[in-house]
């Protein structure tokens, strides 16, 4: 079933008035007016949505509003709020009053969720201290709010009237204050989608068919304490996304942020998303008319994976010389295997065998095995030095701290790196790619360690590699091809969560990659599973409700980013 919001079927609703009626059979309004319901939903919902989906829609819907007018009281919640019109024009008067009465905040039996916002709970508890004027008639009460309420949106008779403390006053209904706390209600999903495409393998030629999938996810935390890295956004037509860069960093600059660089692989689309970009810079007009300057990395481990495979088919290395090395030092190894080390023996199939082959432990091997001549042909040699200086690169932009005390010698072994790059990588279809990412990525370093004196990076977090994993995971799966945006939040604040332990010392995960492999991707009902929102210090807020609402979806989108993929 596709989702359809409430708020939009109310309001495409109101024009078909052979549907009103909860007692006529809906077969024959439906057969009807139901493609031109569809097609009017589709359009509102930018959607596809069906005949079916429709008549699925309005069956639930009647069976709702029928039920809300058995009974009086109730103690769960109706989540009708948006056909509050609609029990009014048919005269559902238990309808009605529960609507309202929840709408209103008066339920004696429904447990208080919390504010959405501040300002709310501000004016909750004003009310609390406002006693309203005694009626001798509750649903007499709720009859004469009732017939205050125009559903044509003839506002000029309802108003709202602010009293001074301590005064008694009667709650009239603002119409349009009204529907937007119905609004509240129902999250409405026609932005935090994405369309992609999937294998449909039920006919004999294999197709691709699209779909529309949830990819709303917070990366602050996930990332760097300086936002380096804002939206990750995968882009899968060949002529690439041209205004996807200015709608990012609209998104950064609405937050108050400034974006230090975009991060992207050498895929051929990522070139002509960023067109702006000249030399690895693009100048940055902010709304004030001022300038910054906004970096081009490349993706590091994209680059160092690109590297290793030169090496991996030229004749001029020897990567059987890791095997050997690691042979010789048998203690050694296993002194680390015990320790949490995991040691690649001769080369990479992935990114994360990269990661875990580039590491100080293999260097060590090599290192003495040098030493004790196990390894000394020439080939052998070169690819030490190799993997020497490509495991440097690796400690400084995926595992080093980076501060103003050791910016100095990280760069003079940068720029060691640069040089045996130059001298032993003629192919510039990867040396100048990476060789430009040093520069730019020092730039970047020099600049915030100039703003912040102070302040550690941990640059190892720039890369949108362990990203490209969590949303792997974190897919849904084949029959089901969407996941709501409250589920990928959960996900998103439960691997912060978890790397907030894993950097803190409290976990016995061994690394990024295997805090994402671990990670928990089941997410139980909406009302058992906590909202974390992260303050700018990393600290998480505490929020009184556990059900995630619209305002905290965008304050969530606003002080995060978000991350796309």
């Amino acid at each position: 079933m596709v989702f359809i919001s409430d708020v939009i079927f109310s309001e495409v609703l109101k024009k078909y008035l052979e549907l009103w009626d909860l007692n006529n059979k809906h077969n024959l309004c439906l057969r009807k007016y139901g493609k031109e319901l569809a097609n009017e939903l589709k359009d509102k919902a930018n959607t596809t949505i069906n005949i079916g989906d429709v008549c699925l829609k309005w069956i639930i819907t009647r069976k709702s509003l029928n039920g809300l007018n058995k009974k009086l009281k109730g103690t769960r919640c109706t989540r009708k709020g948006a056909y509050l019109w609609h029990a009014h024009k048919l005269r559902l008067e238990c309808a009605a009053t529960r609507i309202t009465t929840e709408i209103l905040g008066k339920d004696p039996n429904r447990k208080d969720e919390g504010p959405t916002t501040s300002a709310e709970a501000a004016r909750r508890e004003k009310k609390q201290r406002l006693k309203p004027a005694a009626h001798e008639n509750e649903s007499q009460e709720v009859q004469r709010a009732d017939n205050l309420v125009d559903v044509d949106g003839q506002g000029e008779n309802s108003r709202s009237i602010e009293a001074a403390e301590g005064q008694e006053v009667k709650i009239l209904i603002n119409i349009a204050a009204l529907r937007e706390v119905v609004g509240r209600y129902t999250s409405t999903q026609e932005e935090d989608i994405l369309y992609g495409c999937a294998y449909d393998d039920t006919k004999e030629v294999r197709i691709t068919e699209e779909y529309r999938t949830v990819l709303f996810f917070g990366i602050r935390s996930l990332l760097t304490s300086f936002d380096v890295l804002i939206i990750a956004t995968a882009i899968t037509r060949s002529n690439g996304a041209p205004n996807e860069l200015d709608r990012c960093l609209s998104i950064a600059e609405e937050t108050g942020l400034e974006v230090k660089a975009v991060v992207c692989d050498r895929s051929k689309p990522n070139p002509q998303t960023l067109p702006k970009f000249a030399n690895g810079k693009y100048q940055r007009k902010r709304a004030d008319g001022t300038i910054y300057a906004i970096q081009h990395l490349f993706d590091y481990i994209h680059l160092l994976y690109g590297i290793h495979d030169k090496m991996t088919n030229s004749n001029q290395y020897d990567l059987t010389s890791i095997t050997k090395a690691n042979a010789g030092k048998t203690g050694t190894s296993n002194y680390l295997k015990r320790r949490g080390a995991y040691l690649i023996n001769t080369s990479a199939g992935s990114f994360k065998e990269l990661m875990q082959l580039l590491t100080p432990a293999t260097v060590a091997n090599l290192d003495a095995a040098v030493k004790r001549r196990i390894i000394h042909e020439r080939k052998e040699i070169r690819t030490y030095e190799a993997t020497a200086a490509l495991t440097e690169l690796c400690a400084i932009m995926h595992r080093g701290k980076i501060s103003s005390a050791e910016m100095k010698e990280q760069k003079a072994f940068l720029a060691e790196v640069k040089t045996h790059l130059k001298a032993n990588f003629q192919t510039a279809e990867v040396t100048n790619p990476t060789l430009n990412t040093i520069d730019n990525f020092m730039e970047v370093m020099d600049g915030l360690l100039e703003a912040y004196p102070g302040i550690t990076i941990h640059a190892y977090r720039v890369s949108q590699d362990l990203l490209e994993n969590f949303f792997c995971k974190m897919a849904p799966g084949r029959k089901k091809k969407t996941r709501q945006v409250e589920d990928v939040i959960k996900l998103g604040t439960r691997v912060m969560k978890r790397q907030l332990e894993f950097w803190g010392g409290r976990s016995r995960t061994v690394g990024d990659y295997d805090l994402i492999e671990k990670l928990d991707y089941t997410t139980p009902a909406q009302a058992e599973d906590e909202f974390l929102l992260y303050g700018l210090n990393g600290v998480p807020f505490k929020v009184a409700a556990k059900r995630l609402t619209v305002n905290e979806k965008e304050y969530f989108r606003l002080l995060t980013g978000c991350g796309i993929a």
